[in-house]
């Protein structure tokens, strides 16, 4: 796998609560549902049954902002702007989400403490999706 390409299975196990603590943080998977037909709109779900999405801290940040778990909103709703990602596909399979409200992209788990973040987009952050 090529320098900064993620892989990315529908079951990837990724960390997401507040950076430092332990607190609220907790392994899933991941179920990567298409909005709609027509356009490449997708949100997390995780598969922990708590009927929660991952989305933005903050829908505002413009450098660097945590992913949290937050309760479904309807994924087409204006709330959940926050819990809907761009899926930019390239011609190697490869894919870089960008979420909806703040145009940062999502990064791979952090090394120091697996937490997801995002960031503003590089051309390297790219995730491979697989069936597992």
């Amino acid at each position: 796998m090529a320098a900064g390409r993620r892989h990315c299975a529908a079951a990837q196990r990724c960390r997401v609560g507040d950076p430092g603590s332990d607190a609220g943080q907790k392994d899933f998977g991941w179920n990567i549902q298409r909005i709609d037909s027509g356009d490449n709109l997708v949100r997390f779900q995780s598969l922990d049954g708590d009927n929660r999405c991952l989305g933005t801290r903050d829908k505002h940040a413009t450098t660097l902002t945590d992913a949290m778990l937050r309760t479904c909103d309807d994924a087409r709703g204006v709330d959940a702007a926050g819990q809907r990602w761009l899926a930019e596909t390239y011609v190697d399979g490869t894919v870089r989400y960008r979420n909806e409200a703040n145009h940062l992209c999502l990064l791979a788990p952090s090394a120091d403490n697996g937490n997801v973040r995002l960031a503003a987009c590089i051309p390297s952050e790219r995730w491979s999706v697989v069936d597992p």
